[in-house]
């Protein structure tokens, strides 16, 4: 009956956090399709010539865009290897502990070591997950995180042998001509009124 028990709640739990996992990726996907068409879309219409309309500003944020992206990534890919490492930690915990139960009390108290190991473990999960719909800091985080994965992907800047940062090459110098022509341009307009 107990086993019977820790199972149906492992099997309960485990659905609940697929449930709610399915629901922020979800959400997080939508979220980046849409950034990732508005960009497209300001791409298309060239709202950044606009906007900015000195090139070598423009080239000089794009510069710095694309560091920032780079950089925003490797911390999202990092943490979410992270993650995964010590979730596969915690399984492997989890397995272990019940054989060593399997071995020393039988099989149906093992069983119930691991079902208990495993909706704890699926509990803290779905936590994960509903906090992530709960706060609009931790989804946008997580939408920007997505975004910047989906970026790099497309741009075959996420992978390491493919990764090109020829762009940053003479950027210190032109970085410097450019913020001195724009310190320049706001010393004119301050001096005119502007």
């Amino acid at each position: 009956v107990t086993v019977t028990c820790t199972n149906a709640a492992r099997q309960a739990t485990d659905g609940v956090r697929l449930t709610a996992q399915q629901t922020v990726e979800g959400i997080r996907d939508l979220s980046t399709n849409g950034i990732n068409m508005a960009a497209k879309r300001f791409g298309q219409g060239k709202v950044g010539e606009k906007i900015i309309r000195d090139k070598e500003c423009r080239d000089l944020l794009v510069t710095a865009g694309k560091v920032g992206v780079a950089s925003f990534g490797a911390a999202a890919i990092v943490g979410e290897a992270l993650f995964e490492s010590t979730k596969a930690v915690a399984q492997k915990t989890v397995a272990v502990t019940a054989d060593v139960a399997r071995h020393k009390y039988g099989e149906s108290v093992g069983c119930v070591v691991e079902d208990a190991g495993e909706t704890t473990g699926n509990i803290l999960r779905t936590m994960t997950h509903v906090a992530t719909l709960n706060s609009a800091n931790v989804l946008a985080k997580a939408v920007a995180k997505n975004t910047v994965k989906v970026q790099m992907k497309d741009s075959g800047e996420g992978h390491k042998e493919e990764k090109d940062l020829s762009f940053l090459s003479g950027t210190k110098e032109h970085a410097t001509a450019v913020v001195k022509k724009l310190q320049l341009q706001d010393k004119s307009k301050k001096r005119d009124g502007l």
